[in-house]
């Protein structure tokens, strides 16, 4: 074990180190660098012979030794100045352009030099930059290709061949549109209003703002757009075209108005009012009927007269009025004395009297064949009549008798008690079925 410790012991070496002076100037680091040495050695070791037995031997090898230097090194950030290899100098990778590098990855830029982040280096300075355009020196930008220069501003500006209407030139020939504005399809300078809603029926005039053709009107919940208008309005309808009105279901037109659509009842509504669709409302002293229809009302009915009007009675032709009583009206005769007028014209003469011939409405003394005829008739119903009744009772009676009669015989024409003794010697067993022919052959007659 002992042995094993001592070889590892050489083997690593032994480690050894030099301290050095101060730093020679700035921009110098200290750096501790290991510088290894091998030196020649002997050592013994115990080796087991065949017998058995532990004997030394020495043997020779080599040692590492290992010393530590400490020297002074440009630090990160510094490099050897090229002209003095014994002094260290700042580093600015890419260098600074205009401008000194005073520290590592520092720049200090010179008067009208500005230092640039994105190339680390010091560039040209403009006092209010330079777009679109390249700072040449001090305050000194030239403009790119296509750009201007601004003789009030300063600036690079875009130029564009043609006027840029309703926007902004904002590159080379790109014009580009103001808010509220959109490019007419056919040109790539002129710029015109946009309306969200389409105006259609109308022109767009500016920014979502809609100027309506005649007849039209901006839709007071979308002023983007125009609809339909009806200078006189539209009444129980909705405007369909400007100065059309269509009505709504259940409503027509007025005959006096095309701008009011009132009630249509489908029955009509004569001496009513239809207040709604197929609602008829009936004016005072009328009354709906079995068939919906408004007609006058009488209070009391007419008689022999229609009522035309309310509580008013017009007669039938050939009556008149009666003046106690203006509902009923009485059948007219012209010169009907002794007798009753019972139609028009019509003249029912009373008892001892008779028409003239040349007047029907005038009864004069007499009798008639009419009134003969009439009491001949009277007594034909009284008389003959009742005797004709009572001699077809009596006719019945005696058809009915004889019937029953006849009858009776065909039913017991096999009973000996009515058969003759002719009759049942003809039916002895000798001569059944003579006798049977013969009965077939005398049917009962009515």
């Amino acid at each position: 074990m002992a042995v094993l410790l001592s070889m590892a012991l050489l083997l690593s070496g032994y480690m050894t180190g030099v301290s050095a002076a101060a730093p020679p100037g700035p921009g110098f680091c200290l750096h501790r660098t290991a510088y290894p040495t091998v030196q020649p050695v002997t050592y013994t070791v115990s080796v087991r012979t065949a017998e058995g037995r532990v004997v030394f031997e020495d043997r020779k090898g080599n040692k590492t030794i290992i010393q530590w230097r400490d020297e002074y090194k440009c630090c990160r950030g510094f490099a050897p100045d090229s002209a003095d290899n014994s002094s260290c100098v700042p580093v600015c990778p890419g260098g600074c352009g205009l401008g000194d590098c005073t520290g590592p990855f520092e720049c200090t830029c010179f008067e009208g030099a500005q230092f640039n982040p994105t190339f680390r280096k010091c560039l040209s300075q403009c006092k209010d930059g330079c777009p679109n355009g390249s700072c040449k020196g001090p305050n000194n930008c030239v403009c790119n290709t296509g750009y201007i220069k601004d003789s009030a501003t300063g600036k690079c500006s875009p130029t564009c061949n043609e006027t840029c209407v309703n926007g902004e030139c904002t590159g080379y020939n790109i014009c580009t549109c103001r808010d509220g504005y959109s490019k007419l399809f056919f040109s790539s300078s002129i710029c015109e209003p946009a309306c969200s809603g389409g105006c259609a029926h109308g022109k767009c005039v500016a920014p979502n703002v809609c100027k309506c053709d005649s007849g039209y009107v901006n839709d007071p919940t979308d002023p983007t757009s125009c609809i339909h208008v009806c200078e006189y309005g539209c009444i129980n309808g909705y405007c369909t075209a400007p100065g059309t009105c269509t009505c709504n279901v259940g409503y027509t037109k007025s005959s006096m108005n095309a701008h009011v659509c009132v009630p249509a009842c489908s029955y009509g509504c004569t001496n009513g009012q239809c207040t709604a669709p197929d609602q008829c409302e009936c004016y005072l002293g009328y009354y709906k009927d079995d068939h919906y229809r408004c007609v006058p009302r009488c209070d009391p009915l007419c008689v022999n007269a229609d009522c035309t009007a309310p509580d008013t009675c017009s007669c039938h032709v050939g009556y008149t009025k009666y003046q106690v009583n203006v509902n009923m009206c009485h059948a007219s005769c012209i010169g009907c004395v002794h007798g009753d007028c019972t139609a028009p014209n019509v003249c029912e003469c009373h008892d001892g009297y008779i028409r003239n011939s040349s007047n029907s409405s005038l009864c004069v003394p007499g009798h008639t064949k009419e009134h003969h005829y009439v009491s001949s008739t009277t007594l034909w119903l009284a008389v003959v009549l009742p005797l004709l009744v009572t001699l077809m009772i009596l006719a019945g009676g005696t058809w009915y008798w004889r019937r029953r009669r006849v009858t009776s015989q065909c039913n017991h024409f096999y009973n000996p008690v009515y058969m003759s003794e002719s009759m049942v010697l003809a039916l002895s067993p000798s001569s059944e079925e003579t006798a049977a022919a013969q009965v077939q052959m005398m049917p009962c007659k009515d």
